[in-house]
């Protein structure tokens, strides 16, 4: 079974070099302006041999205007390493990619992944979306509960919203 583990650097707007901006289109100066930190995801897979090889990296920008308290809680996850070495736990073709589940650092195979991570209480933020190359997070189940968890979206997902 292949195995994909990830690990996340929250990198400042500020702090980004010209290789960012090589592999994203170019924003004007308006949408770096408003737009917040940036979180750079190094992907590694295990092909089943119980070695880590690099796959790449992908950068998730994010967007505080539009969801403060989310944007807070996953760029301080990010940058204290929270998510190092934790696995895309759920691969839906078409549908999403989620990860973030503290459990999967350990057991990797278990039933239970997908239900960790620390349950906080943020009240939803409505107006944010998911479409496709959004990164959202997943909500526990309660009104205002939410987690470590998060999907990125394959597909405009009008389903989700609400």
């Amino acid at each position: 079974m292949r195995r994909i583990k990830i690990g996340l650097m929250a990198m400042a707007l500020a702090a980004m070099t010209v290789p960012a901006s090589v592999s994203s289109a170019q924003e004007s100066e308006a949408d770096a302006a408003a737009s917040g930190p940036r979180v750079t995801i190094n992907v590694q897979v295990d092909p089943g041999t119980g070695a880590l090889s690099p796959l790449g990296q992908f950068v998730i920008q994010t967007f505080p205007e539009e969801a403060p308290k989310h944007v807070e809680s996953f760029v301080k996850r990010a940058s204290s390493g929270y998510y190092t070495n934790t696995t895309f736990h759920r691969l839906v073709p078409g549908f999403i990619v989620q990860g973030g589940d503290p459990q999967s650092r350990t057991d990797w195979r278990s039933p239970r992944l997908g239900t960790g991570g620390n349950k906080i209480s943020i009240a939803p933020e409505p107006g944010v979306f998911p479409s496709r190359g959004s990164v959202v997070g997943a909500r526990l189940p309660g009104k205002k509960a939410s987690g470590s968890q998060f999907f990125i979206c394959l597909a405009d997902l009008p389903s989700l919203e609400g």
